[in-house]
Formats: C-alpha cells, sequence, structure tokens
C-alpha cells in the first residue's frame, strides 16, 4: 500500500507526458522531501550507532555517488538523439540510490 503512489505515477507517466517545467518543479519537491528523510530519519541513527566518522564516511560516499549516477546520465543524455529525455534513467537512479 505504501508504494502505491509510485505504480499510479508510472502509469500516469506512461500515458501522459507533463509540461517539462512541471516536471522540474514535481521533481525539485521529491528531492528535497527524500533529502529531508534521509537527513532527519536515517542519519541519526547512523551517527548515533556508528560515531562521527562512520557515519559522515558513509553520507560523503552517498552524495559522491548520487552526483556520479547524475554525471553518467546527463553524459548518456548528451550522446543519445534528441527525441531521448533520460528522465526515466535518473528516476530509476534516484529511487534506487535513495
Amino acid at each position: 500500500m505504501a508504494s502505491a503512489a509510485l505504480v499510479a505515477g508510472a502509469l500516469a507517466g506512461t500515458r501522459w507526458t507533463p509540461p517539462r517545467a512541471f516536471l522540474a518543479a514535481l521533481l525539485a519537491f521529491a528531492g528535497g522531501a527524500l533529502t529531508a528523510a534521509l537527513a532527519f530519519e536515517l542519519f541519526e541513527p547512523a551517527f548515533e550507532a556508528g560515531g562521527h566518522l562512520a557515519s559522515g564516511i558513509g553520507l560523503a560516499a552517498g552524495a559522491v555517488t548520487f552526483v556520479a549516477a547524475d554525471l553518467l546520465i546527463e553524459r548518456r543524455e548528451r550522446e543519445e538523439d534528441d527525441n531521448s529525455d533520460g528522465a526515466g534513467l535518473a528516476l530509476l537512479a534516484g529511487v534506487t540510490l535513495l
């Protein structure tokens, strides 16, 4: 039941292509919500269990991995023809990495 919104969004995305500005705003909101969840719900227990160094290294490694995946997707998008937008791959990477 918790992932029903994900399924509904995927179904809507296969039938409708939203305007780019709307999609950008929606993704920015989702990214902010996921970052807040990471900061407030996941990092604190890791900090308490692993200490300063381990949790800091884990956070930095996750950030580097996320930025590297974003750069690879962007590079792949530039190499492909103009008809592909790479949004599906970007969403998959975002959901998987967060």
